[in-house]
């Protein structure tokens, strides 16, 4: 079956991989598809390739969806992130060598939060924070040292951690501690994995995004900040381009484990962050 616009089946596969639900891949696919079908019928051009769209192209279709009154601010910022994602998705697989939606800028809306960077700084005491939950603690840790959750997710993530050079005492002291409180449930299922369900689950036993969300919203409240892991990373990406702004991107790429155009990306989020 012919996709309905550029690698569509393998765009599709890295949402879920990346732990969102099936309605939001299902918002994602209905909004790529609704684009190209736009520009099929702009440039009677079968099948469109990505590499071939441009800013332009973005905006005539932008102000068209503004113009029938398709659009509020809300869900035009939403629209724009949904087509960052594609075609940030396009460039680092290679089929496009672009970003037309560089020069896109969502509404006021979307730019009134500013990132906190607090929790960085306060990295020893939540971790000495036993009111918060040891999933929770070890997100923002591994966050800390630019994990992301689709990383720390995967079975056998354990082995990246037993060799990440985790140097600060009150790390090693915490990792201690999370070993302790993590034993009886890997005894449980059967698996060295660090995040694991509380009832036993010999098929499935590792802990599922939806499910770690439940331990992070329990614990937001409390600690006074957002604790989405792609919030936290954003914000650790961020810092540590304010931090090293006269390392290469080479160094970047490699310190922060970027591709060039999520390193295009979070360069031009940095300029927009108040």
């Amino acid at each position: 079956m012919m996709a309905d616009y550029p690698l569509q089946t393998a765009f599709l596969l890295s949402l879920h991989k990346d732990g969102l639900a099936k309605i939001t891949i299902h918002n994602y696919d209905q909004s790529i598809r609704q684009l190209f079908i736009y520009l099929t019928d702009l440039h009677g051009e079968t099948p469109v390739a990505a590499d071939s769209v441009t800013d332009n192209d973005l905006r005539a279709y932008l102000n068209q969806l503004r113009a029938d009154k398709r659009l509020n601010d809300r869900t035009y910022n939403k629209l724009i992130s949904q087509l960052n994602r594609y075609f940030r998705f396009c460039f680092s697989s290679g089929i496009s060598h672009h970003l037309p939606t560089l020069e896109l800028h969502g509404h006021a809306q979307a730019q009134k939060a500013k990132l906190d960077y607090e929790w960085l700084a306060k990295l020893p005491l939540i971790l000495a924070d036993d009111q918060v939950h040891f999933y929770t603690r070890l997100v923002i840790l591994l966050c800390a040292h630019g994990y992301t959750s689709h990383e720390f997710l995967q079975p056998g993530f354990f082995h990246e951690v037993r060799k990440h050079p985790f140097k600060d005492a009150f790390e090693q002291t915490f990792l201690k501690q999370y070993a302790a409180f993590i034993r009886p449930l890997q005894a449980l299922q059967g698996v060295p994995d660090l995040f694991l369900k509380q009832r036993y689950d010999p098929k499935d036993p590792l802990l599922s995004a939806p499910a770690l969300h439940k331990y992070l919203a329990h614990d937001r409240q409390y600690l006074g900040f957002s604790i989405n892991p792609s919030v936290l990373h954003r914000s650790y990406v961020l810092q540590n381009l304010q931090d090293h702004a006269e390392w290469s991107d080479q160094q970047l790429m490699t310190r922060l484990r970027l591709d060039p155009a999520s390193l295009l990306y979070y360069r031009r989020l940095l300029l927009k962050t108040p």
